[in-house]
């Protein structure tokens, strides 16, 4: 086995901003785009495993992590522009996509866009636009200022609280705790996650056609999500044709935290049989 490779790359894309990506590993290219208010903190536990096979570009988003702070409002659709731009900047024609929630939705936007260059695609605890779906629960402006105001440690034990399976704090404190700390060391600057915010609700408004994904995908969802219904992954598998839907029990929304190595399994099988 080689030395891991790894190393941090800022990448300054066509609308003049600098996007951040941590990359690490070998293999064939894998793009990973995080959720909602995320750095690439979600995956904390599958990088590792993952990293034996894949090279993995872990990317920050537009005004989240260490990428350039956001001056004005976007769409979703720019994110994935921004995406598909770092890929044609490493010299990638094709690559593999894995997103994770708010991620997985400008995954599926990647796929839209630029369906040539996608070998295979991963949704991880995501949705999709449109009245197809079952609703999320939209964050207000006003909301989001609110919990901002909280004390930052018990904002991420209360994040932490409804993200994971609700018996995880009990039966698993040291991974819970972990968890905790993994969104504490990274939070997001407020205004960032506002307009974020208002991109995503924008996005989910539309109506966006996934039949035409045409590259195999992997669905996976937790059987306790209380963030994205379940049933969305069941959408997601009838809609697009050539998908497999799995199912990680005992967990909830943040699935990839609290069971990284059977995640990691199922996209690894995933990504490494023939289609």
């Amino acid at each position: 086995m080689p030395e891991l490779w790894e190393r941090s790359q800022y990448f300054r894309l066509s609308h003049g901003a600098e996007l951040y990506a941590h990359i690490v590993g070998h293999g064939e290219p894998l793009l990973m785009i995080p959720g909602f208010g995320c750095n690439h903190y979600p995956f904390e536990g599958i990088s590792k495993p993952l990293s034996e096979h894949y090279k993995l570009i872990m990317i920050h988003n537009r005004g989240m992590g260490l990428s350039s702070p956001a001056t004005s409002s976007y769409e979703l659709e720019d994110l994935a522009r921004d995406a598909i731009e770092v890929m044609g900047q490493l010299g990638y024609d094709k690559f593999n996509v894995l997103g994770i929630s708010l991620g997985g939705l400008i995954a599926e936007e990647v796929a839209l866009q630029a369906p040539e260059k996608i070998t295979k695609l991963c949704l991880l605890c995501t949705t999709g636009a449109g009245k197809d779906f079952v609703e999320l629960k939209p964050f207000s402006e006003a909301g989001l200022i609110d919990f901002y105001e909280m004390d930052p440690m018990e904002r991420s034990v209360l994040l932490t609280e409804a993200t994971v399976d609700q018996n995880l704090k009990e039966s698993k404190p040291d991974r819970f705790n972990q968890i905790v700390k993994l969104r504490f060391d990274n939070r997001a600057d407020l205004k960032q996650v506002i307009i974020q915010n208002s991109a995503a609700i924008k996005y989910l408004g539309k109506k966006k056609d996934l039949s035409k994904i045409n590259a195999p995908t992997l669905v996976l969802t937790g059987d306790q999500d209380r963030t994205v219904s379940p049933q969305n992954s069941a959408i997601l598998g009838k809609i697009i044709s050539r998908s497999k839907v799995a199912i990680i029990g005992g967990t909830d929304h943040m699935f990839a935290l609290e069971k990284p190595l059977l995640t990691a399994t199922h996209i690894e099988d995933f990504l490494g049989a023939s289609h």
